[in-house]
């Protein structure tokens, strides 16, 4: 029976990847990624700041981070990303340094720092490339030299996977990492009695069970449906904040136009009748400068969209004339 539960909505990554009677969904998860992006494996964690249901009750903006400590003394912050923006890089250096600088007490020397590695899961594509995995790290561009080894930062996109795998079939997923990505990307859809879900490692199978906690109880479910929906009202004003941006640019940019080209038509008007000497010719200048940015300015909106009633008040020119423009800027001519 396919579950119909998204594991990366907030509320369900964090149950997942958070909760510390589950460690070892956890360690096997950050175990499938960590040797593939060159950083060693862990034994042992303990999640730091533990789930909780209710710090996703209500339609609010919710940070899901999962703070974890290994025996090796290394930070881990794990985050789920649905949506994207421009500043998501800046917001990745700023998550990890707020995490390193708190490592430190009062009254502690910087020997007393440890490596913090941030691992960010990717639902949208982020990075103009065609990888999927990228690890961050603070070297020197020519020599290599690093100034520190405590910093990693580890992005899986999970867009880039689907698209770049091999197959999606189980049975062909060459490693724990093709497992627990196509988990994440098409969790959704997982059949329980399919004979490939069957197959895969155990703590997948675990994680699923999680999964279906949320179908079983209502407070759960209900929960899980406020953050789906609330996910989905935040795209959506996203996507009328771009498309009201765009609108205003166009409304501002087609005004600028007409100053601009009016100006640029009475400065070559002016030019022109100086040059020919001639008050007379001064004024011919003008009126055809004018005119000839009016027939420029016309066809450019004839080519927006514009209406022709909207386009006269604007140049001045008579509707029978912007109808029959053609796209030089000439009325057309019929035989």
């Amino acid at each position: 029976m396919r579950i119909g539960i998204r594991p990366t909505v907030d509320v369900v990554f964090k149950k997942i990847f958070g909760s510390p009677e589950h460690e070892e969904i956890t360690r096997d998860f950050l175990n499938a990624i960590f040797p593939f992006a060159g950083v060693p494996e862990v034994t042992h964690i303990d999640i730091l700041n533990p789930f909780r249901l209710a710090d996703f009750e209500g339609d609010k903006d919710v940070t899901v981070d999962i703070h974890a400590k290994d025996v090796d003394e290394r930070d881990v912050q794990i985050e789920m990303q649905i949506r994207n923006d421009e500043a998501l890089s800046s917001r990745m250096l700023d998550n990890w340094a707020r995490l390193y600088s708190a490592q430190l007490k009062r009254g502690m020397d910087y020997r007393k720092h440890h490596p913090l590695i941030a691992l960010w899961i990717l639902e949208a594509s982020h990075f103009a490339d065609e990888h999927w995995i990228h690890v961050f790290r603070s070297l020197e561009g020519k020599t290599g030299a690093v100034l520190t080894a405590d910093m990693v930062i580890v992005t899986v996109e999970l867009k880039k996977w689907e698209a770049l795998s091999i197959s999606p079939e189980t049975d062909k997923f060459k490693s724990p990492l093709d497992e627990w990505l196509w988990f994440l990307a098409a969790g959704e859809d997982i059949d329980t009695a399919d004979a490939g879900f069957l197959r895969l490692r155990h703590e997948i199978g675990e994680a699923v069970e999680i999964m279906q906690e949320f179908t079983k109880s209502d407070k759960a479910r209900y929960t899980y449906e406020r953050r789906l929906d609330w996910e989905r009202t935040i795209n959506a004003m996203k996507y009328d904040a771009q498309k009201a941006g765009f609108t205003e640019g166009l409304k501002e940019g087609l005004a600028k136009g007409i100053a601009d080209g009016m100006a640029k038509g009475i400065a070559d008007g002016m030019a022109k009748g100086i040059a020919d000497g001639k008050a007379e010719g001064m004024a011919e200048g003008m009126a055809e400068g004018q005119r000839m940015q009016a027939l420029e300015d016309a066809r450019k909106f004839k080519e927006l969209g514009v209406s022709i009633e909207v386009i006269a008040k604007a140049t001045g020119l008579p509707e029978a004339e912007i109808a029959s423009l053609g796209h030089g800027g000439e009325m057309e001519t019929r035989p």
